[in-house]
């Protein structure tokens, strides 16, 4: 079952969300590599949403500034 951008941008939404909010989760972005890279590619998906569901609320560059 495939899920609408929208759907997708939700969800991208909730991971990011609980990155960042997390303590020990920050601090491995620092310390490991393959986790920022993966945070990264997801932050970019996330851009990409945003501009394919024409959002009004463009929330990717908290992330950038957060990452």
């Amino acid at each position: 079952m495939s899920k609408s951008p929208n759907e997708l941008l939700i969800t991208i939404r909730q991971y990011l969300s609980t990155i960042f909010g997390n303590d020990v989760l920050v601090s491995k972005l620092t310390n490991n590599p393959n986790f920022a890279n993966i945070v990264a590619k997801g932050i970019a998906i996330h851009n990409n949403l945003e501009i394919i569901c024409k959002t009004d609320e463009k929330i990717t560059q908290k992330y950038v500034d957060n990452f």
